[in-house]
């Protein structure tokens, strides 16, 4: 009797035992998979965390590009360039742009146009023409505001008031980024061609480009713009909150109009 007794008592305890550690065993799981669950969300927390910093330096240099863009794009509306404009022939450096800015001087004076010159210089190297004459490099000029640029581009054609460079056939236009270069030498290029297929199907008719428009040329007056959609083509700057130039000088303007033969 006291042996059965034993043995119900040792399988009791076996039976107890093992239910413990099940349950041990279970706790353990739970606590396992805790630990790797917190692991993941701290994982999740670092990864955000460095997303969260990244973002201020990408959008800083977001800024920092934008910035740029709008501080060249005010720099270049304070600017005009010259073409067809008188080179010095002075010997030094210094003499050359000292004589180029008190040319400029000289012909705003002449058109009449009150402009502080801050600066100027030549754009691009010496080359020789194919008839081995010297070809004037392009003159860019900063003036001391946007507003000033303007003006001498509304006004260019007070050229013709000038005694000493009237005969030079000088042509202004505003500064352009490089975009707006080769979008004005494509609308050209255009032009140009649309010219050729007016004078074809209208040669009774003298077309030109003046003022960056397709016009009919008129004897002893202003050429008169044409309707034609290549007129209408304008630069457009994409993503840009920079405001247009609202001066219609999409190439270089001139007191005379300039024969098509001679574009």
């Amino acid at each position: 009797m006291l042996k059965a007794l034993f043995i119900q008592l040792k399988s009791d305890f076996q039976s107890t035992l093992h239910t413990n550690n099940t349950i041990i065993d279970s706790k353990n799981l739970t606590i396992s998979t805790q630990i790797e669950l917190i692991k993941t969300q701290n994982d999740l927390i670092e990864f955000q965390k460095s997303k969260l910093q990244s973002e201020p330096s990408n959008q800083q240099q977001h800024i920092f590009t934008s910035t740029n863009i709008d501080a060249e794009e005010k720099e270049r509306r304070r600017c005009i360039v010259i073409a067809k404009f008188p080179e010095s022939s002075k010997t030094t450096p210094s003499e050359r742009i000292e004589e180029d800015n008190k040319n400029v001087k000289l012909l705003l004076d002449e058109m009449e146009i009150e402009a502080n010159v801050i600066e100027t210089f030549r754009m691009g190297s010496k080359k020789n023409s194919e008839s081995g004459e010297i070809k004037h490099r392009l003159l860019k000029v900063r003036l001391q505001t946007s507003g000033q640029a303007k003006n001498v581009l509304r006004n260019a054609k007070n050229i013709k008031k000038s005694t000493t460079f009237k005969d030079h056939k000088i042509l202004l236009r505003k500064s352009m980024c490089a975009d707006e270069r080769k979008f004005e030498k494509e609308i050209f290029k255009k032009q140009k061609e649309r010219i050729a297929e007016l004078q074809k199907s209208k040669p009774h008719n003298e077309y030109t480009i003046y003022a960056g428009k397709i016009c009919i040329k008129n004897n002893g007056g202003k050429p008169t713009k044409i309707n034609d959609p290549l007129n209408d083509a304008k630069f457009s700057k994409p993503n840009s909150n920079s405001l247009q130039t609202p001066i219609k000088n999409q190439s270089f303007l001139s007191s005379s109009p300039t024969p098509v033969k001679e574009q």
